[in-house]
């Protein structure tokens, strides 16, 4: 069996951020080039965009974490908190009407919280992106 996969070098936090974009003020879109590698923001106002961008295959649409999956990576990282009063301080942010920009408003109290939750945001990023990538047929080599 060989393996189909188009092999394309790709910066890892350029598609993390992209995967990870749901709340911005202009509805961004990004998408990733076929054969540069190049993550493509198309937010608004933006020039020099190719104007085939939506309809090329050239180009991959990269579909944003939801809301609901993003929740649920902060609810899991608070409830793995052995420390019960970062834990209920991070649970309470967390039940917050805006519990993304709560907790993260939060985080900074917490030193060694805040560099525990950016290590497990990178780590499950990573895998978010080669996930995505093999998903759709790519086969990354980071930078």
């Amino acid at each position: 069996m060989t393996d189909t996969r188009l092999s394309l070098t790709i910066d890892l936090d350029d598609l993390t951020l992209a995967l990870g974009s749901l709340y911005e003020l202009d509805d961004p879109a990004h998408y990733l080039d076929r054969q540069t590698g190049q993550v493509l923001y198309a937010g608004e106002g933006l020039e020099d965009l190719p104007a085939d961008l939506k309809d090329n295959a050239r180009y991959v649409w990269i579909e944003p974490r939801s809301g609901e999956a993003s929740l649920a990576q902060i609810e899991q990282f608070v409830a793995a908190i052995p420390d019960k009063l970062v834990r209920d301080v991070l649970t309470v942010a967390v039940q917050h009407d805006e519990p993304l920009e709560a907790f993260m408003a939060a985080l900074p109290a917490f030193p060694a919280w805040r560099d525990a939750w950016v290590r497990a945001q990178h780590e499950t990023g990573a895998q978010e992106a080669l996930t995505w990538c093999h998903a759709h047929g790519i086969e990354p080599t980071w930078i």
